[in-house]
């Protein structure tokens, strides 16, 4: 893996292009008004983002709201704007050192207890059943102290979370800007945050995603949905390394085994009369030496195939009273049959794509699956004939047999696709004007793609026997078709923010590592034909996506 990028200036704020000077000392002037007013503020105001200059200031507490341009409801504190977006939600002040109290939240410490109460005295000791308790009693907060949290933890609208507190004496817990909550959770997303419309603060929390442990598995350490209230200050957000999508596998290597004479051999002989014996009425049977050759395509012990060559011409009957008169024919040659099969190749498959984002996280895309080809044409049969001119012999004498063709190739079969790498991500969010401030982000290495197959190898076809007049000799038979290739798996990302619609982030440190390497270019060289699957591409690394 390479090395992650380096970090970008602690001061960093990620805005669209579009976003203006203008835009950004007014929300300036309009955020710091406002924070000085409630008496805290971060570092420096959250910056609405979404790319338009007319970016109109969010309304006082208590302001009344309209419908916006698209028709859909406009959410709490929020402002509309004229292309239909939202002014982000103004985030609540910092907690105040008197209202570490009971009467404005529930209390957690690594050494409480599932079922307490939730007081300074006798904490919880899950941040996720503290949300849901705070909920339930209508309070505001949730006090955190200072310690690691094996857990993943779902936000609740209206309820934020502090996590910079001393809580040495269980009587008192204070504010201190050193402390921090480590959140080292278990699966992914560390932190879901879904219908959070009203101005809900997250403070001191280190969010620590784990790497995926599934094949094509994301690691993902804020996932937001609808949640432009979301105010996440002061902490960190730490995604894992994405992992490797799982290789394709190769088709089955089919192996030719004679059923027959695979080569035509048992018209080797072309016409009984070269062997010196009296073809008659009575020994007709060798006729029947122009068989085909056969073979079965065979897999594990299973006939998946069989190519067969075409059936040798049947020679000419002839017949004379005395040596002095002319060969009277009885029964025409005929010409050898077509041997079976096409021996066509297969169709290719493709590579997969990049993935896609949504509120279920990030699907990795696979690479798509090639046909098998098809089993070898076996050689067509050799025509059947007269007699030579200078036999004087009477009675009834069979002209030259075509020769059987000999069988066909075994085809290649398709293997499977390999399928794509999972992402590592530091905030998705969706519909989410979010704000990460005084924060930073940092991404693992999104998870290589599986490899492709170019599937499994054609055989040749069999080669007629020798033939004593090559004039009615059987065919070759053809090669099997080559299976088409199926795709590999494309590199998962490694995002810091991937987002539709606005995500607003400042004074935030972003630290990206790789993208997954696509699924490997496959070669070989079969019955002297090379043959080649493109690589599929590289995951992208990038410190803002929007889909």
């Amino acid at each position: 893996m390479s090395p992650p990028r380096s970090p970008l200036p602690l001061t960093k704020t990620v805005v669209p292009m579009r976003a203006s000077v203008v835009s950004l000392v007014a929300l300036f002037s309009f955020f710091t008004a406002a924070q000085v007013a409630c008496g805290g503020g971060d570092a420096l105001p959250p910056v609405g983002a979404g790319g338009d200059s007319g970016l109109a200031p969010a309304p006082p507490p208590g302001a009344s709201s309209s419908a916006s341009p698209e028709g859909g409801a406009v959410l709490p504190g929020q402002e509309p704007r004229p292309d239909g977006g939202v002014v982000a939600v103004p985030p609540p002040p910092p907690t105040k050192p008197n209202e570490i109290t009971e009467a404005f939240g529930v209390f957690v410490s690594t050494a409480g207890r599932a079922n307490a109460s939730g007081t300074r005295a006798a904490p919880l000791s899950s941040i996720d059943a503290a949300i849901a308790r705070a909920k339930d009693e209508n309070k505001k907060k949730v006090f955190v102290c200072e310690g690691s949290y094996a857990e993943a933890i779902t936000l609740a609208d209206g309820v934020s979370i502090e996590g910079r507190l001393d809580c040495a004496d269980p009587a008192e817990w204070k504010l201190d800007e050193t402390k921090h909550v480590s959140l080292d959770a278990p699966s992914s997303p560390a932190v879901r945050a879904t219908n959070i419309p009203s101005a809900t603060r997250i403070d001191g929390l280190h969010v620590n995603s784990p790497a995926a442990t599934t094949p094509s598995g994301s690691s993902i350490a804020l996932l937001a949905v609808d949640a432009s209230g979301l105010t996440f200050s002061n902490g960190r957000l730490t995604a894992g390394d994405g992992m490797k999508g799982d290789d394709g596998i190769e088709g089955d290597q089919l192996v030719a085994m004679p059923t027959g004479w695979p080569r035509g051999e048992g018209e080797r002989y072309a016409a009984c009369f070269w062997e010196g014996v009296r073809c008659t009425e009575a020994n007709d049977w060798q006729r029947y030496r122009r068989l085909p050759g056969q073979v079965g395509c065979m897999a594990g012990g299973r006939e998946v195939s069989v190519s067969r060559g075409g059936l040798g011409g049947a020679s000419g009957l002839y017949w004379r009273n005395s040596s002095l008169d002319r060969w009277t024919l009885r029964d025409a040659a005929s010409v050898g049959a077509a041997g079976i099969g096409t021996g066509a190749d297969g169709t290719n498959g493709t590579n997969g794509g990049s993935g896609a984002f949504s509120e279920a996280g990030f699907t990795p895309e696979s690479g798509t699956v090639g046909t098998s080809g098809d089993v070898g044409r076996g050689g067509a049969g050799g025509d059947g004939g007269g007699i030579p001119t200078a036999m004087y012999e009477t009675d009834f004498w069979w002209g030259n047999l075509g020769g059987g063709g000999a069988a066909g190739g075994c085809q290649g079969l398709a293997g499977t696709a390999g399928h794509g790498g999972g992402a590592s991500v530091g905030v998705l969010a969706i519909r989410s004007a979010l704000q990460v401030t005084s924060s930073s982000i940092t991404t693992g290495a999104g998870g290589a793609g599986g490899s492709g197959t170019l599937g499994s190898d054609a055989t040749a076809g069999s080669v007629t026997g020798e033939a004593q007049n090559v004039d009615y000799a059987g065919k070759d038979g053809a090669r099997g078709g080559f299976a088409g290739y199926s795709g590999g798996g494309a590199g998962g990302p490694s995002i810091a923010i991937a987002h539709t619609g606005e995500v607003v982030t400042t004074t935030t440190r972003v630290t990206i590592g790789v993208g997954g390497a696509g699924g490997a270019e496959q070669q070989r060289t079969v019955l002297g034909i090379a043959r080649v699957l493109p690589a599929a591409a590289a995951g992208e690394a990038l410190e803002t996506k929007t889909f």
